[in-house]
């Protein structure tokens, strides 16, 4: 297993455990050894953080232009609404006028 240590905003690898002595690894003789749980990343070696940063800040970016879309679907379904509703006081202010004729007998 590689062992790396951050500093600042980049990972360095600072060792391995094949490098350590037989000795040293009475963790792996123990069956809650939890360090090989966690998964390995390929090529994880030394690099700057600025590839995360711009992952985020598309991720950002996306989300703001979906929420723009969803703004204007809503503006569109509210003016819709709108409409609709005028349609319908329109209708109910006609029938209110001019009531039905009473039934013959």
């Amino acid at each position: 297993m590689t062992l790396v240590e951050k500093v600042g905003d980049t990972f360095r690898i600072v060792g391995s455990q094949e490098a350590r002595p037989e000795d040293e690894e009475t963790e792996e003789d123990d069956d809650t050894n939890m360090e090989e749980d966690i998964p390995h990343f390929p090529s994880f070696g030394t690099f700057s953080g600025a590839g995360m940063e711009t992952m985020i800040s598309d991720w950002f970016q996306s989300i703001e232009i979906i929420q723009e879309s969803l703004d204007s679907r809503t503006d569109t379904m509210e003016s819709q609404y709108q409409e609709i509703d005028s349609q319908l006081q329109t209708v109910i202010q006609l029938l209110q006028l001019h009531p039905p004729p009473p039934p013959e007998e």
